[in-house]
């Protein structure tokens, strides 16, 4: 089996919410993008800086490096949040948080900020799917949609993809579609707000 298989279910889960369906519309409205994109940086601003201090974008095995390349130019916290500057979004003035934003905040702290594996299964579920449905999102949101840009990564998108795919194992299903959860309760929650 392969992980992508294993979390089939709760990847298709969370493609299939309304919210997800109207971003690939492209008929989001800047007011409701703009809250997407303050609730995603929130989760990668604490999943990338825990997953940095963790070695997960570096080289696996340092002894091996020829083999074994970091996967560089994956941090995309940046990006969101000069999307949503882009968008009139300020510090001072956030859209409102969704419970499942700052549940998935938690748990990336309370359960997987010590066990690599863990934090690496949603490294794969929210970078892989920004590599893979994210090029075709990227041309349908408001805005320029740097967030799917990738500007600083020094691989092709398929390269990447690869590099993350071997650093991925059958073990971190469980991890993986609890992620794939958290992002379905995301956009059940943002689809219920008034804009």
């Amino acid at each position: 089996m392969s992980l992508a298989s294993l979390t089939q279910t709760a990847h298709q889960n969370a493609e299939r919410q309304e919210f997800a369906r109207e971003m690939m519309s492209g008929n989001m409205s800047e007011a409701k993008y703009k809250t997407y994109l303050y609730n995603m940086w929130l989760i990668y601003d604490i999943l990338e800086d825990v997953a940095l201090s963790m070695g997960c974008f570096g080289p696996q095995d340092l002894t091996m490096p020829e083999d074994d390349l970091p996967i560089d130019g994956l941090i995309q916290a940046d990006d969101i949040w000069a999307d949503y500057e882009e968008l009139g979004g300020t510090e001072e003035n956030p859209p409102q948080v969704v419970p499942a934003t700052e549940e998935y905040r938690s748990h990336i702290i309370t359960n997987c900020q010590h066990d690599k594996d863990k934090l690496f299964a949603h490294v794969y579920v929210r970078h892989m799917g920004d590599l893979s449905g994210g090029q075709m999102i990227a041309s349908r949101v408001p805005g320029s949609g740097r967030m799917y840009s990738f500007a600083d990564m020094n691989h092709s998108i398929d390269e990447m993809k690869a590099l993350i795919r071997r650093r991925t194992t059958d073990a971190m299903a469980p991890e993986a579609n609890i992620a794939f959860d958290f992002s379905t309760r995301i956009f059940e929650q943002l689809n219920d707000l008034t804009y």
